[in-house]
């Protein structure tokens, strides 16, 4: 072949590279992103992690996931199911948040702290029957300890029975909830008459 046909091939398999390029950016999905942060949002936020005798799922109505994988979730809820048979649902107001750190190399969820109105339900599994409620402005769950700390006026309630200070730790693996510094407490007692 002459040159001036090579020539002619070389330029129309460069133009039709660029042509399949170019069709190809056309095509490619966006992302939409914060202008500058390199968060990406999303819209339904679904987290869940079965791990070590524990279901953990959260969910949100939109989150914010910054590069490094933390995530923001608006009005978010949690469910933790345990091997032992206990439900807990753990939810904040309309206008809550939660900051879930995720381990970078893993993926697993490190701490996850919820404010705004933070509620806590533990029933159990068999029977529905709620066993205890908890409210507080703040709620740090962390994962390798498996406990709860409730902190911004925090109350238990069992029953009748309602406890406060000025911070109260749930924790999970042994069901035991300690009430901390300025503990205080209401406790009735039910006379059985045989």
């Amino acid at each position: 072949m002459n040159k001036k046909v090579l020539v002619v091939l070389a330029s129309l398999a460069v133009v039709t590279l660029a042509a399949d390029l170019l069709f190809l950016s056309l095509r490619r999905p966006t992302i939409q992103q914060p202008a500058g942060s390199g968060s990406e949002e999303i819209t339904g936020f679904n987290y869940e992690k079965i791990e070590s005798g524990l279901k953990l799922v959260v969910t949100g109505e939109a989150a914010t996931i910054s590069p490094n994988k933390n995530t923001t979730v608006k009005a978010p809820a949690a469910r933790m199911e345990t091997a032992e048979g206990k439900i807990i649902l753990v939810n904040t107001g309309a206008a809550g948040t939660a900051e879930i750190v995720l381990d970078p190399k893993s993926g697993q969820l490190q701490t996850m702290v919820l404010k705004g109105g933070v509620t806590i339900t533990r029933e159990d599994k068999k029977s529905g029957q709620v066993e205890f409620t908890a409210e507080s402005e703040q709620a740090i769950y962390r994962y390798a300890a498996q406990e709860i700390t409730l902190t911004g006026n925090p109350v238990v309630r069992q029953g009748k029975n309602e406890f406060r200070g000025e911070t109260i730790r749930y924790l999970l693996k042994d069901g035991k909830i300690l009430v901390e510094r300025n503990a205080s407490g209401k406790i009735y007692y039910e006379d059985k008459k045989p």
